[in-house]
């Protein structure tokens, strides 16, 4: 189903030394969700999922080439810091309740559970940059993995019917109770280079990967004895609550060109690809991942030493094929496993205003970006 979402982005950098800076920035780098209809044929897995973090990140940045004095030809810098992050999550799902009660006047036992839930985390990252001024420029980044500890709330809901009555009663279907998973944000890392020995044209190559090994399942525990009074709803909804993963190591390989006809604006385009880190023995529809083609346009506009506008659209085209045994089988739902072909379509428009100032008065700001390749500065 069609769904919006609103990633955002804010950063914040100062300069206290001509070779120390520090900064703030907040963004979040993981999240979206899926959202399928209720009588899907995977519902029994889920039908509605939404995953969002927010990081917050302080960082030191050293300027080494201005330190020993070799900033005129070369840059070199690095910097480090460490990261909080807050994350919500959503899993909402039918229960397959057909094992426990079968009744042919209520052919089809559908229990809905809501789970939600929030959690907390942290990391740290480190990066590295370094050019040869007017040449070529490197840079690379690195961040840890961050494990999220979510807990919430489990809703869960039966029709008014004959079994219904059956579930509440034995105590199998409570009308809530605490839940909570955990979930390991990987470790991950980008490499990039750049070559502006082309008067007035950029080409850049990007290399990222994400260590999805941490994620070697979802299991979701539902803590039914601390209901007042206990209930006995854990056996059964424990066991129905492990999600096998087993991911692996996802990659994207990007590459981009920037032309600026004047010195201050950019045309931007380039492309990309992801390979799918999810494990074809345990594709399900939650979460779908996939193979996926990006093509990206954008524009960017400077005024010198006061603000710069940067509008950027990406496309994104997935695509991944679910041929295994995650699922339900059993009579009624017989083709409650949903295997088949999955394609999602992402339209993703950003807009980022970046503004420089002089908080002290006493020197000029600086600018906002360095020499133009080529010739010129803005």
């Amino acid at each position: 189903e069609f769904s919006l979402f609103y990633p955002a982005h804010i950063y914040f950098t100062a300069e206290t030394v001509s070779w120390l800076h520090v900064g703030i920035g907040y963004n979040n780098p993981f999240g979206l969700g899926t959202y399928w209809p209720e009588d899907w044929d995977g519902r029994f897995t889920a039908y509605q999922t939404y995953i969002e973090t927010h990081f917050i990140q302080p960082v030191l940045a050293f300027d080494v080439a201005e330190l020993v004095g070799m900033d005129e030809r070369y840059a070199l810098s690095f910097a480090v810091g460490g990261y909080y992050v807050y994350g919500k999550a959503t899993i909402n799902s039918k229960l397959d309740a057909s094992a426990l009660y079968f009744d042919p006047a209520d052919p089809e036992p559908v229990a809905d559970m809501k789970l939600e839930g929030d959690g907390h985390g942290g990391g740290f990252h480190f990066s590295l940059f370094a050019a040869v001024k007017d040449w070529v420029s490197f840079g690379a980044s690195f961040r840890s993995a961050v494990t999220m500890d979510f807990e919430g709330t489990a809703e869960f809901s039966a029709p008014e019917s004959t079994w219904g009555t059956l579930m509440r009663g034995l105590g199998l279907l409570p009308a809530s109770t605490p839940g909570s998973t955990s979930i390991e944000l990987p470790w991950n890392m980008n490499f990039g280079i750049a070559f502006h020995g082309v008067p007035r044209f950029t080409f850049a190559f990007d290399a990222y990967a994400a260590l999805w090994q941490s994620y070697d399942q979802l299991q979701v525990h539902f803590d039914c004895e601390s209901l007042d009074p206990p209930n006995n709803c854990g056996g059964e909804l424990n066991a129905a609550a492990i999600y096998p993963k087993k991911w692996n190591t996802g990659v994207q390989l990007s590459f981009g060109v920037e032309y600026r006809p004047i010195d201050a604006i950019a045309i931007r385009t380039g492309y990309g690809y992801v390979t799918d880190p999810s494990n074809p023995e345990y594709y399900d529809g939650m979460l779908h991942d996939g193979n996926r083609h990006l093509v990206t346009f954008g524009l960017g506009y400077r005024a010198p030493d006061l603000f710069k506008v940067d509008l950027g659209y990406m496309l994104a085209l997935w695509s991944g094929t679910k041929d295994n045994d995650v699922g339900t089988t059993a009579a009624p739902f017989t083709n409650g496993q949903a295997n088949g072909e999955y394609e999602t379509i992402t339209h993703i428009v950003a807009l980022t205003l970046g503004f420089s100032f002089d908080l002290d008065g006493m020197t000029p700001p600086p600018t906002l970006d360095g020499p133009l390749p080529g010739g010129g500065e803005i």
